[in-house]
């Protein structure tokens, strides 16, 4: 069982270093790494994806109909 509990560890530590490896090669690349940022009216909710205005998609149901024979479980 040690030695199992070693090779992953092991196994850990190069899944760790080849990471950080591919890591510093993209951004000696010069690749962006991050998430690209939010345009701050989409953020508000001012437009929608495809550029016009947004519009309210909430749905509310307005009744809910429940069947005794599901709701048993």
């Amino acid at each position: 069982a040690n030695v199992l509990a070693a090779m992953a560890n092991f196994e850990r530590d190069c899944i760790r270093e080849r990471t950080m490896l591919g890591l510093a090669r993209a951004r000696a690349q010069g690749k962006k790494l991050s998430r690209p940022r939010k345009n701050p009216l989409q953020t508000r909710g001012l437009t929608s994806s495809t550029g016009g205005p947004a519009r309210n998609r909430t749905f509310l149901p307005t009744s809910l109909i429940v069947i005794q024979g599901c709701s048993a479980k």
